[in-house]
């Protein structure tokens, strides 16, 4: 849980960004510390194009107020120029217990 970080942002169109910690539990919106327990990292699973490479990594978590697990499914863009990595994006997605994606969380971006 430590490589999550602990805010990531929400784009509110012409207001700007709008914080969300993401390690409160989504279901039951307890933001205390240390709510979310880690149960099992998937991951990174690369994917390379030509001049961008995708890191998909799963982190999955149960909440001890609420009981209810879920994945934390990070997105990283990376662009590869000729020897320089250059961040892009990291997205923040949630899915359910079966895997099945339940929308945009946020992202944090570079």
């Amino acid at each position: 849980m430590e490589e999550l970080p602990d805010r990531i942002f929400v784009i509110l169109g012409k207001r700007g960004l709008h914080p969300i910690n993401l390690k409160a539990c989504v279901k039951c919106l307890n933001s205390e510390p240390f709510v979310l327990g880690f149960i099992e990292k998937k991951g990174p699973l690369i994917e390379t194009m030509e001049h961008t490479r995708k890191e998909t990594t799963d982190y999955k978590v149960r909440c001890k107020n609420c009981n209810t697990a879920y994945t934390i499914r990070q997105v990283k863009l990376v662009q590869i120029e000729t020897d320089e990595e250059i961040p892009i994006v990291i997205t923040f997605n949630i899915l359910d217990e079966n895997g099945n994606d339940e929308g945009w969380l946020g992202s944090v971006y570079f």
